[in-house]
């Protein structure tokens, strides 16, 4: 976001050791980002998908066994988004796969 700094300064507190901090920022010419991760519910009820996850998480604890909870619980979301991006496109192959075949 520094690019999009326009103009800072920094003012005199009233009454405090602490200074104050004005920030302008140019919110027109800011980038989205891609967004956030929302799951599919229906692949919760798909079996190889929850293989996959359990697989997953499994994998994830074993090999960071030794971490702090927290660090293991952002591994695990992290590798949960990337399976459910992976099979989101695999069901997606798979979908416009029998819609081609059922044109023939």
């Amino acid at each position: 976001m520094e690019n999009n700094v326009t103009d800072c300064k920094i003012l005199p507190g009233y009454k405090s050791d602490h200074s104050a901090v004005a920030l302008n920022i140019n919110l027109i010419k800011l980038n989205r980002g891609p967004g956030y991760f929302e799951i599919n519910n229906s692949f919760l009820l798909d079996s190889s998908y929850q293989s996959k996850i359990k697989n997953a998480i499994k994998e994830i604890v074993e090999f960071n066994s030794e971490s702090n909870p927290n660090i293991q619980w952002e591994l695990i979301k992290g590798r949960i988004r990337d399976e459910s991006i992976k099979f989101a496109t695999y069901k997606k192959k798979e979908s416009r796969k029998e819609e081609i075949d059922n044109l023939k």
